[in-house]
């Protein structure tokens, strides 16, 4: 109890920290279209990513290092939606990107995404994932086979569920939790 409770403290604690890190540094509109993300001193890599409305992906670029910054060039794309994404081991940030008559310009605001942890202790394989906007989350457990086993379902702000692999049969099961868009698994033996 006394270890899933520090891990649960650990993990708010991380979320606080992701949210703090402010992922950018900052992101702003240059002259001529030219959006400039610039990556905070958190001493992870950072990868960028750019999409439009349908997801598709426009420009990508990984390992970017603390305190570095990238021009992007919207001034050739027509006229939209647009997102960038900057993702480290922790979190996800999404920025959208509106170009009008040709004038681009920034949402006021992000989206942050705390990524899950899965942590293995013993027979226990337990999972902690912070949801602040309180959206469904939904997590599976899955056998080597591709056969459901169990099935969580919360909108609860903080996320804190242990499942018990004790009296199941030795082998490979995943657990996959997902939120909208997001998808995040892994695998484990037991």
């Amino acid at each position: 109890f006394f270890q899933l409770s520090l891990t649960a403290v650990v993990f708010t604690f991380m979320t606080a920290m992701a949210k703090a890190d402010n992922l950018y540094g900052n992101i702003n509109v240059l002259s001529n279209g030219v959006v400039k993300v610039m990556i905070s001193d958190v001493p992870t890599a950072h990868n960028i990513s750019v999409s439009d409305e349908n997801g598709n992906s426009l420009y990508e670029l990984s390992d970017m290092k603390a305190g570095s910054f990238k021009n992007i060039d919207f001034s050739m794309v027509p006229d939209g939606t647009y997102y960038i994404k900057v993702e480290n081991n922790r979190s996800i940030e999404t920025t959208k990107v509106d170009k009008i008559d040709g004038a681009v310009t920034i949402a006021s605001e992000s989206n942050l995404f705390v990524k899950p942890i899965f942590r293995r202790e013993g027979d226990i394989l337990n999972v902690f994932f912070s949801n602040p906007s309180k959206k469904d989350v939904e997590i599976n457990v899955y056998t080597q086979s591709g056969s459901l086993i169990n099935t969580v379902k919360t909108s609860a702000a903080s996320v804190s569920k242990g499942f018990d692999f004790s009296k199941s049969m030795h082998g490979n099961y995943k657990v996959v939790l997902s939120q909208n868009n997001y998808v995040f698994s892994t695998d484990f033996d037991f």
